[in-house]
């Protein structure tokens, strides 16, 4: 429609390129990219590319209509699928999370937190481990969401009760940072949980850790202030 390719040459312009009069005097947009090639071949885009990101508005405008929906369904939970390479992981790092964790979010749409759990990274098949280390993370008004504990203190407390950590998430809502949000429904703790294929496609993750993983995941879900969003190809759905 714009371009056509010419074999062994190149590209040719087929449609009319025009500019403003006064183009030389337009200031220069001040968010430019000076780290390199923008370009990361295989790799996924994460929110330092979030400036040179583009191409994908309607996609990340209908991710951010169903997390919000999610929300106020009390579904707390979005599956992105997509074969490989797609862009799912590059929509979520570099075209959602920033948006989410600005000033206010958007549209009053907020993760005030982001756990990122990368199940690629399981190892003997413990999917609880890499969970526990992203969970973790969470933080609001500088406190930690969680008590402050090892990995592997969190992980038991995942595997034997996980109902346990709603209790920690309401409390840390209650305190001062927390009730600064009494009135923005729609502000969550993000957690992000990438590679999820891996849960049935890996061969050393049994079928009890699978339902270990599940269990963590019904628990958070149900929970009113956070937002699990989970990645995944869709060869393995």
């Amino acid at each position: 429609r714009y371009i056509r390719t010419i074999p062994k040459v190149g590209y040719r312009l087929i449609a009319p390129v025009t500019l403003p009069e006064d183009y030389r005097s337009m200031p220069a947009d001040s968010d430019r990219w000076t780290q390199g090639s923008p370009y990361v071949g295989l790799s996924a885009f994460d929110a330092r590319h979030a400036i040179v990101f583009c191409g994908r508005s309607r996609m990340l405008a209908e991710l951010l209509a169903a997390m919000r929906s999610q929300i106020e369904n009390e579904r707390s939970f979005i599956l992105m699928l997509g074969p490989s390479g797609c862009g799912k992981t590059s929509l979520l790092r570099a075209g959602a999370i920033p948006l989410l964790t600005q000033a206010n979010g958007f549209d009053g749409l907020q993760a005030l937190s982001v756990a990122s759990c990368d199940l690629a990274a399981a190892h003997g098949g413990d999917v609880l481990t890499p969970l526990a280390e992203a969970l973790a993370g969470w933080t609001l008004g500088g406190r930690p969401v969680l008590p402050p504990q090892s990995t592997a203190q969190l992980k038991a407390v995942l595997a034997r009760e996980p109902e346990s950590i709603v209790a920690d998430i309401e409390a840390v809502f209650r305190h001062p940072a927390g009730r600064a949000f009494d009135d923005r429904p729609h502000a969550h703790l993000l957690l992000t949980i990438d590679h999820a294929e891996a849960l049935v496609a890996a061969d050393d993750i049994d079928a009890d850790a699978r339902d270990a993983f599940a269990r963590v995941l019904r628990t958070l879900c149900a929970c009113a202030r956070t937002l699990t969003t989970m990645v995944a190809r869709i060869d393995f759905y």
